[in-house]
């Protein structure tokens, strides 16, 4: 379906439908662990999304090559992307995508052993999304700080 409408899209010139289909046929073969593939769709739904000025496209476009790379093993990598889609986050005042970027970067740095960071962008993040009553991703955050604290318990030796 993304094939076709990927079709379409480029046949009217639709750059905004472009970069969607790009995208989500980045999502496809990300979830089913083809990083390659997905990386390289991703980055052709950012040119695309670029040239078509849609700021949310490329947040999300980030967003997604960051929580890749999270998969990936590569937190510096990760945070890089993710902090691009922060900040294109914050500057289109898109509240949600602010708490989730937020969420994931806190991930990140928990996989890197940085507990101090993410315990406080976990937080930051859970805040975040109380206003949203966003439960899925409050429990996500709730986990996280679950995480750093069992670490942080691990680490001190007790």
């Amino acid at each position: 379906m993304y094939d076709s409408a990927l079709v379409i899209a480029t046949k009217g010139l639709n750059k905004a439908d472009m970069a969607s289909a790009y995208h989500n046929l980045g999502q496809i073969f990300r979830f089913k662990g083809d990083y390659a593939r997905a990386l390289d769709y991703y980055n052709k739904a950012n040119v695309v999304a670029h040239e078509a000025s849609d700021s949310t496209q490329i947040m999300w476009n980030y967003h997604d090559i960051g929580w890749m790379r999270i998969s990936m093993k590569n937190y510096p990598e990760a945070i890089a992307h993710l902090e691009q889609g922060l900040a294109l986050a914050n500057a289109i005042q898109h509240t949600y995508a602010t708490a989730d970027i937020t969420m994931h970067i806190g991930e990140a740095y928990w996989f890197m052993g940085k507990f101090d960071s993410s315990l406080f962008l976990s937080n930051k993040a859970y805040e975040l999304f109380k206003p949203k009553r966003s439960d899925e991703n409050m429990i996500h955050c709730l986990n996280q700080l679950g995480w750093v604290y069992e670490s942080n318990v691990s680490m001190e030796g007790g």
